[in-house]
């Protein structure tokens, strides 16, 4: 039990270091291209089924923050949907041009959702429906306080199945 419980400690001081990072983002600088740091979240979540869908005309588009902090972003979505999503549940990711200045990422699972109980706290820090299995509460957190010191944000979809975020984040 000490050994869980340190690495568990471990894993929460990890993750209020990167929300302490986001909230102390006074002046967001840097660009990144979306789609290469989607294909490298695809390639190292590649056991799981992931399909990336990009509307048509958005080749070359950069978005206003940088490729780790974006990378932070998906990655912490795509991570609770494995997590929560179950074992059989396929993950979306869908890019498209939201309006002339913010470029849109939708990432949804086909698993079974989240309790309506729950869906007002997803972004509050610390809030977990897996404590027992080492989860910490920020991943979403970290999301919304990256989104928000670059000009974007992130809402919870509500699809008819599974889960569904939506992230606008400002076109450079």
């Amino acid at each position: 039990m000490i050994s869980k419980d340190s690495l568990r400690l471990q894993r929460l001081v990890e993750r209020l270091l990167e929300l302490a990072r986001a909230d102390a983002i006074m002046n967001p600088a840097g660009n990144c291209e979306p789609f290469a740091v989607i294909d490298k979240i695809k390639d190292h979540f590649s056991r799981h089924p992931i399909t990336v869908e990009i509307d048509k005309n958005l080749d070359k588009i950069t978005i206003a923050m940088p490729s780790d902090s974006f990378e932070t972003c998906i990655n912490n979505i795509v991570q609770n949907s494995i997590n929560h999503g179950g074992t059989n549940a396929s993950i979306r990711i869908h890019c498209f041009r939201a309006s002339r200045s913010m470029f849109a990422v939708t990432i949804a699972d086909d698993g079974p959702g989240i309790d309506p109980r729950d869906k007002s706290k997803v972004f509050d820090a610390f809030f977990t429906t897996a404590r027992n299995s080492g989860g910490t509460g920020l991943g979403l957190s970290i999301v919304k306080s990256l989104l928000n010191a670059y000009g974007g944000s992130v809402v919870l979809d509500d699809p008819a199945k599974g889960t569904a975020i939506s992230m606008l984040i400002p076109i450079s």
